[in-house]
């Protein structure tokens, strides 16, 4: 069964048609529907080029941020960017080694197919 409290969006499907996805994405938090410039709005905050001019909002200092804000000041945390247009191109690795993988497929059978009904990650993303 689907955990009903949680809406699963696929990121490719958002990052294919994000303005396609905003309404399921918006009705499913309870929002009143969006008119032509909040939907504008969204798109624009949400666009790959506006978090990567913006990538310090989205790295770990933030975390640490909060962390102080609520009286854990002891936490060091440097800031590394999350955002980026095209990894491939900054020497980053993308691919999973074999021991990953096998990890992330145990994790998968043990706490998200019992969840979803899904044996794969495609197979959920199918059913979306």
């Amino acid at each position: 069964t689907w955990v009903s409290s949680v809406k699963i969006v696929a990121y490719e499907k958002l990052r294919q048609n994000l303005s396609g996805e905003l309404d399921g994405i918006n009705a499913f938090l309870g929002l009143p529907p969006l008119d032509q410039q909040r939907r504008e709005k969204v798109l624009e905050l949400s666009s790959m080029e506006w978090m990567s001019s913006h990538e310090g909002q989205f790295d770990d200092h933030t975390i640490a941020q909060r962390l102080a804000d609520v009286g854990r000041r002891e936490v060091q945390i440097e800031g590394v960017a999350k955002v980026a247009l095209d990894v491939k191109d900054a020497g980053i690795v993308t691919e999973l080694n074999a021991e990953s993988k096998a990890f992330i497929a145990e994790m998968w059978k043990r706490h998200v197919e019992p969840a979803t009904g899904c044996k794969s990650y495609e197979e959920m993303v199918s059913r979306l």
